[in-house]
């Protein structure tokens, strides 16, 4: 659907017409307007700076508000998604934790009130609200990259002591929610501590067949690949490779991966449209949808969640045709 010209009272030389292909994609084209007629950008400054929320921006757009979400119409728009595309075994959704530190600095608190923050939300916000879409069958959580061991011993030991004095909420979290828990990543280069709570996580909740919830810390997606193609190298013989056509060696490579299921979308806080490193950068997640938060991770709601599962089972995934 078209928007409405912005706005009425400017000629028709000064109207600009766009598709709002997302509340996005409408939230992005209005900051290039801001730069046109003065009538025009003053408008649509104060909307931008009123209302940081693109989907608020949309409805005052189109005059009317967008659907009602909640958990219900979620669950129907991602099983119509399900149907329409064949997609048997459910979403694979993914989410870049991001923008503790900035959350932290705004406040003028110290970074590691940031990441406790932070990570009180992946506990009491993302967990549970995944946990409660039967539609999703698994969820990959992105919580420290491989680059991120770079930074001071302090935020580190800190990230990890969260994670280790969590640990028993962790699998209270599980068991109530029926949550299977797998590490994701390298194990080499964490502290030791760090490596057997992540295992422990993984023995503990193994019973559990509810959404698989994959927990990347110290990953990479291009270590991942190469990690994985090394094993898959290694496991046959030089015959047997060249016997096989370039697809059935790249479908190789991915079931010897850490995450081996291509991820249907990845939801980053913090603003920035980018995968930086995690799932959506590799060859079978090539039909993988970003989808933006502008909040911060210690800020993000169910709400947040739920609005942009519902945006994303309302479009169109094209697959190349």
């Amino acid at each position: 659907m078209k928007a409405p010209s912005i706005p009425a009272s400017t000629t028709d030389s000064q109207k600009t017409d766009f598709i709002p292909i997302t509340p996005f994609h409408i939230r992005e084209q209005l900051f290039e307007l801001v730069n046109g007629p003065e009538s025009v950008s003053e408008k649509i400054y104060q909307l931008l700076t009123k209302s940081r929320s693109p989907y608020k921006i949309r409805e005052k757009l189109l005059g009317k508000p967008h659907t009602k979400v909640d958990f219900s119409t979620v669950a129907s728009e991602l099983q119509t998604k399900l149907d329409i595309e064949g997609k048997a075994k459910g979403i694979h959704l993914g989410i870049i934790c991001d923008g503790n530190r900035r959350w932290a600095e705004k406040r003028g608190l110290d970074k590691t009130e940031g990441h406790k923050n932070g990570y009180k939300t992946v506990e009491d916000v993302i967990f549970p609200t995944i946990s409660k879409i039967p539609q999703i069958s698994e969820l990959s959580v992105y919580l420290l990259s491989t680059s991120n061991l770079k930074r001071e011993n302090r935020e580190l030991d800190n990230i990890y002591q969260l994670f280790e004095y969590g640990y028993e909420n962790l699998i209270n979290i599980a068991n109530k929610h029926n949550i299977q828990y797998r590490h994701a990543g390298k194990t080499d280069g964490l502290p030791e501590k760090m490596q057997t709570l992540l295992s422990n996580l993984e023995k503990e909740t193994a019973h559990n067949n509810g959404v698989k919830i994959n927990l990347c810390i110290n990953y990479d997606a291009t270590e991942e690949e190469g990690e994985a193609t090394k094993k898959f190298v290694l496991s046959i013989s030089r015959k047997e490779l060249e016997s096989m056509s370039p697809r059935e060696i790249a479908h190789q490579v991915q079931k010897h991966s850490w995450i081996a299921t291509p991820v249907d979308a990845v939801l980053r806080t913090g603003g920035d449209p980018r995968f930086s490193g995690f799932v959506g950068n590799r060859p079978y997640d090539i039909n993988c949808h970003l989808l933006v938060e502008p909040k911060f991770l210690p800020d993000l709601t169910e709400k947040d969640i739920l609005e942009h599962l519902f945006h994303f089972a309302k479009g169109e995934r094209r697959m190349g045709q």
